[in-house]
């Protein structure tokens, strides 16, 4: 490893290639110095010169064999760091979809009430908080559907939406407001229509 200062350093590198001469990993551990601009725990890179059906930059799977068992297992556990700015998972290509096929907890560790729970103690912080900065016009030709935009093509029974406040003493159960000239010459803070 390096002696000086370098530019990253790796607590190991695994490159996996594909070619016609086969498949080959080289692991390695660079950077053994003082000063390093970026610091890898682990860095993987796949790459292949093929036609290739499926890649995967990291596969992770538990099972267990014969009489084995697992109280708790993790596919991934990522732990707290001691960054300024600390990041427990960042994804940086803004084109990249992401898919859960079970349930979502944020600030849940059993997720069982629905597809999304969110869990919120703080009198501060809202357990939910939606703003957008870039569009201008949603609308008049643009795209309809809103800021935010709830849809149901298959419900013929029951609450679409389902707000409950039992224990409200003060405030409002849906609070709008407005600092648009628009809606203060004529427009609407809100509307309901029906088709049928």
């Amino acid at each position: 490893g390096a002696t000086g200062g370098v530019q990253n350093t790796y607590g190991g590198s695994f490159t996996a290639i594909g070619d016609l001469g086969g498949s080959s990993i080289s692991t390695g551990v660079y950077g053994q110095g003082k000063d390093a601009a970026s610091i890898y725990g682990g860095y993987l890179y796949a790459v292949t010169t093929l036609a290739t059906t499926v890649a995967y930059g990291l596969y992770v799977d538990i099972d267990t064999s014969g009489a084995g068992s697992i109280g708790t297992g993790y596919a991934i556990y990522i732990d707290g760091n001691g960054s300024t700015v600390d990041y427990g998972l960042y994804q940086a290509a803004s084109f990249n979809d992401n898919y859960f096929a079970g349930n979502v907890g944020l600030n849940d560790t059993t997720p069982t009430e629905g597809r999304l729970t969110l869990a919120n103690a703080s009198n501060t912080v809202p357990a939910f908080y939606l703003t957008e900065t870039t569009a201008t016009t949603l609308g008049n030709g643009a795209n309809t559907s809103g800021v935010l935009d709830l849809q149901s093509t298959s419900l013929t029974t029951g609450n679409f939406m389902n707000i409950e406040l039992n224990a409200l003493t003060t405030g409002a159960g849906i609070n709008l407001s407005h600092t648009s000239s628009v809606i203060a010459s004529g427009g609407s803070l809100a509307r309901i229509s029906s088709a049928v």
